[in-house]
């Protein structure tokens, strides 16, 4: 019996032992099975994960086999709201973590080297992103990666708000680095940053400042501009209502209005050569663009998804018109040429906005019955009356003869309508689309009629 009872608690210790090493074995296996995965030449890459847990541990090996990455997608949609990676992880894909929601931190491990295209979209928690001290390319700052020498700003989280300024001792923000951020009213570009790539879906952002002495860029009313403000580079989401593009500007860039879905009205100066791709794309509000004498060249999809737009007038400049320029733009029912048509221009113009109408000046060759694979129509000038700002205080009537740019007009006179005897009243060349007519003799008449032609 004294033997028997010794080897009870052996027996006991040995069954406790054999519990626990079965419970961590299984821990083990239930956690590699939340993971899908591919080998290659003696290393592991995770392309899946169906795991609920509130933190997630990329693990060093799985079945022996070391992680070294993280695939397309691997994370995508997860709910974790922690992540934190192990020392053999070098390779983090395109969208790896994507629409992670809960995400608020992350850990890259010391042996990443190579991050994929966005790897946090849409993690729109996302707090910090934190690196090892330990990792060789890249490091972090106040929660926002950067490369190791703190010179290129590589990732802004999605879920920091307010105002952020960049370090001193940046001089690059990496394409699409501060992009998809919902929550970021201000962004103050520093002195020595010489590069900046595409700034986008930063739906609240009402202002990107330029710290004064930098010698690249320069900001003007919080819109982005370059430093000696002849290229128009970004105007931020969240502005509101109408912009004037200032009179220096020669290039309106690449989207630099893209995603504005605030704006109503740009006015696009003379001056202005040349609009990017993309520049207007998914401006919702703007009803009307009258595009200046100087622009030769609309890039391709400018105007796409404007689905507000109803009318353009195309300066007399214009010889080219890129690819879907207006695509999807399903309100847009008039464009206006003052000239002969641009001969470089493609078909797909005016793809998915079929209400449009091509309208064209009296007299103008070149002109059939469709352009693009629209149809075309003669564009006739207009009057309207001015602002009661004068009348027989005055003794002169004002009204506005509005068409095509360069066109000169007679404004004639009658005070019959049945059989009328028209005489001149005034002959003007339009700017910019229109003239002002002065009528000084309107009260020496009961009753006095309009009309306008081409001289």
């Amino acid at each position: 019996m004294k033997r028997a009872w010794k080897l009870k608690p052996i027996f006991g210790v040995r069954l406790l032992s054999s519990v626990f090493a079965l419970l961590v074995v299984l821990s083990a296996v239930t956690a590699t099975a939340q993971f899908s995965f591919i080998t290659n030449n003696g290393t592991l890459t995770i392309t899946g994960y169906t795991g609920t847990d509130e933190v997630v541990v990329i693990p060093e090996t799985i079945s022996g086999v070391p992680v070294t990455g993280i695939g397309y997608t691997a994370f995508a949609s997860a709910a974790m709201g922690t992540l934190r990676m192990s020392s053999n992880v070098a390779n983090i894909e395109t969208y790896a973590f994507a629409f992670c929601y809960n995400l608020t931190n992350v850990v890259i491990g010391s042996g990443v080297t190579n991050l994929g295209f966005i790897p946090f979209l849409y993690c729109t928690s996302l707090q910090s992103i934190n690196v090892d001290p330990n990792n060789s390319t890249f490091s972090s700052f106040d929660g926002v990666l950067f490369s190791k020498d703190g010179a290129t700003l590589i990732a802004y989280p999605a879920g920091q708000s307010g105002s952020y300024s960049t370090p001193s001792a940046v001089r690059s923000i990496a394409d699409w680095a501060v992009s998809y951020c919902p929550n970021l009213t201000n962004l103050t570009i520093s002195a020595g940053v010489t590069n900046i790539g595409n700034i986008s879906h930063c739906t609240e952002l009402t202002a990107i400042n330029v710290t004064e002495g930098n010698s690249t860029f320069s900001s003007l009313e919080g819109v982005l501009l370059s430093e000696d403000k002849t290229l128009l580079l970004r105007c931020p989401e969240g502005r509101l209502g109408s912009y004037i593009i200032p009179k220096t500007v020669v290039n309106i860039g690449d989207g630099t209005f893209a995603n504005c879905t605030r704006l109503t009205a740009v006015t696009i100066p003379t001056g202005v050569t040349n609009i990017g791709y993309s520049a207007f794309a998914t401006c919702l509000l703007i009803g009307f663009i009258s595009i200046a004498d100087t622009v030769t060249s609309i890039g391709g999809h400018a105007f796409d998804y404007c689905a507000g737009l109803t009318n353009v007038i195309v300066g007399l400049g214009v010889t080219e018109i890129g690819d879907y320029s207006f695509l999807y733009c399903s309100n847009l029912t008039g464009i206006f040429f003052p000239r002969t048509p641009p001969e470089s221009y493609d078909e797909s113009i005016f793809m998915d906005a079929p209400a449009v109408r091509v309208f064209y000046v009296p007299g103008m060759a070149g002109w059939g019955n469709s352009y693009a694979d629209r149809p075309t129509a003669q564009w006739l000038p207009t009057l309207r009356v001015a602002e009661r700002t004068s009348g027989p205080e005055t003794n002169q009537f004002k009204f506005t003869v509005k068409w095509a740019s360069g066109q000169r007009v007679v404004v004639e006179a009658a005070t019959n309508f049945t059989n009328p005897l028209w005489h001149d009243v005034q002959t003007n060349t339009l700017t910019n689309g229109s003239a002002y007519v002065i009528d000084d003799n309107w009260t020496d008449h009961a009753v006095r009629f309009f009309r306008v032609r081409q001289f």
